[in-house]
């Protein structure tokens, strides 16, 4: 038998880990299946935060991925100080916060991502 070659694209996986498998259909109606694969998802959310430190405001961009993402700005305690909608960019005023370190969380569709700012 002559090996044939598969490439599949999963344009939404749903963790930094899956799983896959292939079912095959012969003619005659017969099924099989494929060993199951693990596969990496090593994609990042592609986002840019200035300025960082910051003093007055922090602007948060991101592509298309980042559409109708959800935006955290957390205490470095964990407490939720705000919360906003994502599209494209978005500026997080700052000024009424005390100096010190802070967390971002953006949660996007598939992916979550924390960052670091300073408020000076």
């Amino acid at each position: 038998a002559t090996p044939i070659n598969y490439t599949a694209k999963d344009e939404l996986p749903l963790s930094s880990l899956a799983y896959y498998r292939l079912k095959s259909v012969d003619n005659d109606g017969s099924i099989q299946y494929s060993n199951w694969v693990a596969v990496k998802n090593s994609q990042k959310l592609q986002v840019k935060i200035y300025p960082n430190p910051a003093q007055d405001y922090v602007v948060i961009e991101g592509d298309e991925s980042l559409d109708k993402a959800k935006v955290v700005l957390l205490s470095i305690e964990g407490q939720i100080i705000k919360e906003t909608d994502f599209s494209k960019a978005v500026t997080l005023q700052l000024n009424e916060l005390p100096k010190g370190l802070y967390i971002l969380k953006i949660i996007g569709k598939m992916q979550i991502s924390h960052h670091k700012i300073i408020v000076e």
